[in-house]
């Protein structure tokens, strides 16, 4: 699970040379908190901690790991196109780079590319446009942790992907990838859409040493 976190990491990073979808200050900003749920993730550990992300649309994004008591690192990736920062939010320490394609899209996928390459185009923040532009079929009604909700699934890469929507709001509560050896969830305790965009979550916070990196190539 460990390869599963870093692998998603370096996905939030960059994907770059495409446009655009929209401009960043006209887009609503969406709140996201959330964690993984799966046999052998411990809740209360460091891979079943809770993430926080804020985005909007596909050119400003900030995304906040708790500290890492194995490493000592607490993660902060503020991303605000063509500027992104990558921060040790613990040390006070981190790396500025600047994408070479001012008109490059930032993404964050919900899961890795080891679940398949259908699986890996879903981002967080945009779940629902996943699912119906793939035809998702109504799967009936569930309460899961006291929370009721609608589920639609897709057949992809091989593996069956539910989404849970909350009935009460229709934001979704979880997606569930089905392996051959086990579900693994993406969770939301939180999700908040159309908020007033926050200039300063992306931006990285004062105080922060901040080292230049060479600028990214296209690709």
């Amino acid at each position: 699970m460990q390869r599963f976190l870093a692998t998603l990491l370096t996905l939030t990073l960059w994907c770059l040379a495409l446009p655009a979808a929209m401009a960043a200050d006209a887009a609503p900003m969406i709140r996201l908190e959330y964690r993984l749920v799966a046999f052998g993730i411990d809740p209360n550990g460091f891979e079943g901690a809770t993430r926080r992300l804020w985005r909007v649309g596909n050119t400003q994004l900030r995304y906040e790991e708790p500290l890492n008591p194995a490493t000592g690192a607490q993660l902060l990736v503020v991303v605000s196109m063509p500027d992104a920062w990558f921060i040790d939010a613990a040390a006070r320490r981190g790396t500025y780079r600047k994408d070479s394609d001012a008109a490059g899209k930032v993404k964050f996928p919900a899961f890795a590319p080891q679940f398949g390459d259908e699986i890996a185009k879903m981002e967080l923040g945009f779940e629902q446009q996943w699912f119906a532009e793939r035809n998702a079929v109504d799967a009936g009604e569930r309460t899961v942790q006291e929370v009721d909700c609608r589920l639609q699934t897709v057949e992809a890469d091989g593996k069956k992907v539910t989404l849970f929507s909350r009935k009460a709001n229709g934001l979704p509560f979880q997606i569930v990838v089905e392996t051959a050896e086990r579900a693994v969830a993406v969770r939301f305790a939180r999700y908040e859409r159309a908020l007033e965009v926050d200039k300063a979550l992306f931006q990285p916070p004062a105080g922060v040493e901040i080292q230049a990196e060479a600028p990214a190539a296209k690709q």
